[in-house]
């Protein structure tokens, strides 16, 4: 019986190098994809009179804090009436390690003096179910969290006129922080924060596209006078033109003019001599008369008669 070979599979082992490379990339990508977005904070409505400082929670919560953490502890600085004057929130895991402290907000205090304290405590579970904020448009006074183990106050609860309204968390909307204003002597307005856990929502960068309005110059076309240059017939021809018509006329009228001229002084002259003329025949012709009268005698004899001075002889 013959004994068939079996061969081996072959190990493909990557490289360190890669392996590592894989390494970072998967944990840089769980580590962005746990983070808290803004997407996924719920804001509850806010109580009391905003004014002075606005702060909020879901800065540092969106930049620090995975989305598996959890309220664990909480801090409170308060006066002699027990108001409360500034706090913070802790936030920890479900192991209660990596422990993050929210920034403290609130009026502006010294701890240690005689009025202020501000003492830490845990959360008597890290289940909270509800919450109330006591405050008016003066200031908020103080918390009440309601869990699993009982309730953590932080402040005072002072009785008010207006009741407070109790905000309800679930399980998809677990409290994580808060958002409000203050100013130097108070909080002047407080509201809670929540999320969802498995809230996977990206937040959505809307692109500020800013269009330049393009303003179209519009040229007007450059015309360029034309100079006059010899070199060409245009410009020969132009002057010709222009002296043609300037002259011609001038020419036409210095002509009409002394056509008219020596036509007039040619009337003149030959209306001169007919007056000579007649002047000088008329001079005649009394000539001639007065010789005939003179010459004519009636008593002499009657067959040399005279007619007009001229003697006529009878045959």
């Amino acid at each position: 019986m013959k004994k068939h070979k079996t061969m081996k599979p072959l190990k493909v082992l990557p490289s360190y190098t890669t392996l590592l490379l894989i390494a970072l990339l998967l944990g840089t990508f769980i580590v962005d994809a746990a983070l808290i977005t803004n997407a996924c904070i719920e804001k509850r409505p806010l109580v009391g009179y905003e004014r002075g400082t606005s702060f909020s929670d879901a800065d540092k919560l969106t930049t620090q804090i995975d989305r598996s953490m959890r309220a664990y502890a909480y801090t409170e600085c308060t006066n002699d009436q027990g108001d409360l004057k500034s706090f913070s929130i802790v936030l920890a895991d479900y192991e209660n390690e990596n422990r993050t402290s929210m920034d403290k907000v609130g009026a502006i205090i010294q701890e240690g003096t005689i009025e202020i304290t501000c003492p830490g405590f845990r959360f008597p579970s890290v289940v909270i179910t509800k919450a109330v904020i006591y405050g008016d448009n003066e200031q908020i006074y103080g918390i009440r969290f309601l869990t699993l183990n009982g309730p953590a106050d932080l402040g005072n609860l002072p009785v008010l006129d207006m009741a407070p309204e109790l905000e309800t968390f679930t399980l998809t909307s677990q409290f994580i922080g808060f958002y409000g204003s203050y100013d130097s002597e108070t909080i002047t307005s407080l509201g809670f924060l929540t999320h969802d856990p498995a809230c996977e929502k990206i937040d959505i960068i809307e692109e500020v596209v800013i269009i330049e309005e393009v303003v179209e110059v519009i040229e007007e076309p450059v015309v360029e006078e034309k100079v006059m240059d010899d070199t060409d017939g245009s410009g020969s021809s132009t002057v010709l033109i222009i002296v043609l018509v300037l002259v011609i006329p001038a020419v036409i009228g210095a002509f009409v003019f002394l056509f008219i001229f020596c036509r007039r002084r040619k009337r003149k002259m030959s209306v001169g001599i007919t007056d000579e003329n007649s002047k000088g025949a008329s001079e005649i012709i009394d000539q001639v008369e007065n010789i005939g009268i003179e010459e004519y005698n009636p008593g002499e004899d009657n067959e040399h008669k005279m007619r007009g001075g001229t003697e006529v002889v009878h045959l």
